[in-house]
């Protein structure tokens, strides 16, 4: 498929007041803003072998942008910054990934499932600092590796694995150039009981080894919940959940702007206790 648009700068963007985002931070909005022209083409691919119970998928896409919207920023000798947005051309997104998966019925109590997806992606673009102009170019890579089982719908466990890397650099700017990579994994669990109680269970894991020093470079996120079925056909649902058993769900972020290196962490909703109950209508 293939598309085209026209984006409209923001009222933001365009009124020509100075904003104080923060003490050494302020926003000036550009009236002489342009629209932006946006060109995307798209492509999707699926198929399902009955014989074999395998499925193959895979995407492609990638879009082009003239007028881009780009923020230029000045800071002056005192760590003060000014930012204002300009029009800009060359931007480039460009993804694509796909997966096979297959589905192992040992016997007709026994249901084995197993899923290998790829994905990738490039995007660039024009940055400033100062008035140095310079193209940032942001390449990652992804592998995920899922498991299933099935005893007879009443026991169902999942395991997967995630890798994720990914590499910030600049053309025609000494800017730091910043390489991430993390792994993680998990699995998940769903047990039928007698007198309809039934026990799920979540578990990840998440490693970033180059988060620096001072900051969680790992987690164990542990989910659990007890429910009892009620009413005809298990409609009704009483469950009491333990969110984060571990109190360990922190989001540490690392990445790289311009010429700065920046780590940031975000508290989330840690350990909680939640009972509800569901019945639809």
């Amino acid at each position: 498929s293939y598309g085209e648009w026209v984006d409209f700068p923001s009222l933001y963007n365009m009124q020509p007041l100075s904003r104080e985002i923060s003490a050494q931070s302020t926003f000036i909005g550009n009236p002489q803003l342009m629209p932006s022209r946006q060109r995307n083409l798209r492509a999707n691919y699926y198929k399902y072998i009955t014989s074999r119970m395998l499925s193959i998928s895979g995407y492609a896409s990638s879009m082009f942008s003239g007028n881009n919207f780009v923020q230029k920023s000045v800071i002056d000798d005192k760590g003060f910054t000014t930012t204002t947005t300009v029009n800009k051309d060359g931007g480039q997104w460009i993804d694509g990934g796909g997966s096979i998966s297959k589905q192992f019925k040992k016997s007709q109590q026994w249901q084995i499932g197993m899923r290998t997806g790829l994905s990738g992606s490039y995007n660039s673009r024009i940055v400033f600092l100062n008035n140095d102009e310079a193209r940032q170019r942001v390449r990652s890579f992804g592998v995920n590796q899922d498991l299933s089982l099935n005893y007879k719908s009443v026991a169902m466990i999942n395991f997967y694995y995630v890798y994720r890397r990914s590499l910030v650099d600049y053309i025609n700017q000494d800017f730091k150039t910043v390489l991430n990579y993390s792994h993680s994994l998990g699995s998940s669990g769903s047990f039928r009981l007698p007198k309809r109680i039934v026990i799920d269970a979540k578990y990840s894991f998440m490693y970033n080894p180059q988060i620096a020093q001072g900051f969680s470079r790992s987690s164990h996120i542990v989910n659990l919940a007890l429910s009892l079925l009620t009413h005809q056909k298990d409609r009704g649902q009483l469950k009491l959940s333990v969110y984060d058993l571990l109190n360990q769900n922190i989001s540490v972020n690392r990445y790289g702007y311009l010429n700065a290196l920046i780590t940031n962490e975000q508290l989330i909703l840690k350990r909680y206790v939640m009972l509800n109950y569901q019945y639809p209508f």
